[in-house]
Parts: C-alpha cells; sequence; structure tokens
C-alpha cells in the first residue's frame, strides 16, 4: 500500500491467507464476512482491533487505514520519491524501511525469527 506503484490484493486476501500456494482469485470468498469485519472494526481502537487477530482484523484495519489515506492524500502516494534506509542496531535484520515524500514506512521481517524477542524502540535508521 505504501510502496511505489498500484496496491495489489487478491481478493480475499484482505485478512490472514495461510494457504501453502498463491491465491488465485478464483477460491470463493464470504464478501459478507469481511465487510462485517470490516464495518465492526473500522473505526474500533487498535487494542480492541488486536484483540480479534486470529479473525485477521489487524491486516483488515491496516488496509483500510492505507487506502483511506491513499484517497484523501493521492499526492503523498503519487510520488516517485522513495529513498530507502538501513537499520542499524541488533536486530537491524528484522526491519525495513523507506521514505516516500514526507511518508516514513518503517516494518518488520523475520520476526519469527525473533522468537518473541522484538528489539528496543531504541533501534535506529
Amino acid at each position: 500500500m505504501t510502496s511505489p506503484g498500484v496496491p495489489d490484493l487478491y481478493q480475499g486476501t484482505e485478512v490472514w491467507n495461510l494457504s501453502l500456494v498463491d491465491p488465485d482469485n478464483r477460491r470463493p470468498v464470504d464478501f459478507g464476512r469481511l465487510a462485517s469485519l470490516l464495518s465492526e472494526i473500522r473505526s474500533a481502537e487498535l487494542s480492541d482491533v488486536m484483540a480479534r487477530a486470529d479473525e485477521g482484523a489487524p491486516k483488515l484495519w491496516l488496509i483500510n487505514r492505507l487506502l483511506e489515506q491513499r484517497r484523501t492524500d493521492p499526492e503523498l502516494f503519487g510520488s516517485s520519491s522513495y529513498m530507502p534506509l538501513t537499520a542499524s542496531g541488533a536486530k537491524a535484520r528484522h526491519t525495513v524501511g523507506f521514505v516516500r515524500n514526507r511518508l516514513l514506512v518503517v516494518v518488520p521481517r523475520l520476526v519469527v525469527g525473533l522468537g518473541g524477542d522484538w528489539p528496543t524502540p531504541r533501534s535506529t535508521f
């Protein structure tokens, strides 16, 4: 949603998809369930969204927030500027970050490899 280009989602993967193969848009999608979940979490507090993690609520919530931001601030997301960031610190390889215009994006990677040992907020770019 934050990388340059058009966001690409397979329909039905707006929540967790634990398939062992790539989704191909031919599987049945329970659009009613997705719409219901979205309406319930759209303006929910993050703690309430996280409490529904087993339903995929955090992923759907984030997708909704980012698409809404793209709609309200197309100039920001239309920018072709892109500056990769390099993390430092003991767990730097578990972080990816970049800046687009005035948008800072930092996300975790290889989280399972952390074994629950997430870095302290002192990690810097």
